[in-house]
């Protein structure tokens, strides 16, 4: 009597471990959904974006951007060549 009952505490403990390693595993398909789901919802927010892109002001703004970088580029390479020996 004692042997069977030691054998259905083992079995218990048995499928209480299962049950601890099932519910761990449910907890990160949970966690790997919502991850999907906020991803899915972060691609479909930038692709609504890229839909919405107004093709001339971005290309406006491309251009602005392109000559800043230019002045920028040319004053850097003035700077950069000055010494003292310039001014004396």
């Amino acid at each position: 009597m004692s042997r069977g009952l030691g054998n259905l505490a083992t079995a218990l403990s048995n499928v209480v471990g299962i049950q601890s390693s099932v519910g761990v595993r449910l907890n990160q398909i949970d966690a790997l959904q919502t991850f999907g789901d906020t991803f899915g919802l972060q691609l479909k927010q930038s692709l609504s974006n890229l839909q919405d892109t107004n093709y001339t002001t971005a290309a406006i703004s491309l251009s602005q951007q392109n000559l800043a970088l230019q002045a920028a580029q040319q004053s850097y390479a003035k700077a950069s060549s000055l010494s003292l020996f310039t001014y004396l």
